[in-house]
């Protein structure tokens, strides 16, 4: 079980719509958020990638140079900007708070994104452009959020945002433009939720049944994403780090529950049908 500080503000609250970009500008310095917390992510990660292995990572050919580039920024990134947390001793990363040992791959290793993966809390995804599209080429995706890596490894982003209802004709043009006119070095962030009925960080997609019952507890899923463009191969880098919370917790924040009512009630028909909120319903009716 990882222990979260709860967030002064929650993305329900700030944002009424999957379909709402919500890109802030931030430093490069704050790329990453710092990973104290690492040792119960770098367990998960090697775990999961033990029991489903291609399932969770996934690399095409064409992605090799940008996996290197990826994993030698990252490396400064650690040691420059997270100093408290990251030392270096040889060839190996040390996360000081938990001793662990990480091992830096070779400059000219294949599939260095594995090893640089286990760095940090974060998933880590590569989007090269291909044909005048983004396009997933490489993924660590140890927490995914109902999406299955094989599904998209080699799909352009419009194919990705499939599932999101109203996506292309309101949200994927702009996307595209967006990751188009990204400067190098520029990060951007976002956040967004989704709810369920487990703990676990890997989510993979599941038939949904009859309604879950009332008195079954529910959680809380915050994504922080953020988006990074290389600078020698332009390369689109995002980072998806994963926060679950039992939802009763977030009575501790003013106001959260409350606006989870209102946004589930306000949600469109289509939209509450991507999020499952009527399987969710007779469960959440207990706390909000």
């Amino acid at each position: 079980m990882i222990n979260y500080p709860l967030p002064a503000s929650l993305p329900h609250m700030r944002a009424d719509s999957v379909l709402h970009m919500g890109m802030q500008v931030v430093p490069q310095s704050q790329w990453l958020e710092a990973c104290v917390d690492l040792e119960p992510y770098y367990s998960h990660k090697r775990k999961v990638r033990h029991t489903y292995d291609n399932k969770v990572f996934a690399s095409l050919a064409q992605s090799q140079t940008a996996q290197q580039e990826l994993a030698s920024l990252l490396q400064q990134h650690l040691l420059q900007d997270h100093s408290q947390v990251y030392g270096q001793m040889g060839k190996q990363l040390t996360h000081l708070p938990s001793g662990i040992l990480l091992d830096i791959p070779a400059t000219d290793a294949m599939d260095a994104l594995w090893p640089a993966s286990l760095w940090v809390a974060d998933d880590l995804l590569i989007m090269q452009p291909v044909a005048g599209q983004y396009c997933l080429t490489a993924a660590s995706l140890c927490s995914p959020s109902s999406w299955r890596l094989q599904d998209k490894l080699g799909e352009p982003m419009t194919r990705i945002h499939d599932p999101v209802p109203g996506i292309h004709q309101q949200l994927t043009p702009k996307i595209d433009q967006f990751l188009a006119n990204m400067a190098a070095g520029q990060v951007v962030e976002r956040r967004n939720w989704s709810l369920q009925e487990a703990q676990e960080l890997a989510q993979f997609p599941q038939p949904i049944t009859a309604p879950l019952e009332p008195a079954s507890p529910l959680f809380y899923r915050m994504e922080r994403q953020s988006l990074l463009r290389l600078p020698q191969t332009q390369t689109i880098v995002f980072a998806i780090r994963v926060y679950v919370f039992e939802l009763a917790d977030l009575q501790q924040v003013p106001d959260a529950l409350p606006a989870l009512r209102t946004a589930v009630e306000t949600m469109s028909p289509t939209l509450r049908n991507y999020k499952n909120i009527d399987f969710y319903g007779p469960a959440l009716a207990k706390y909000c």
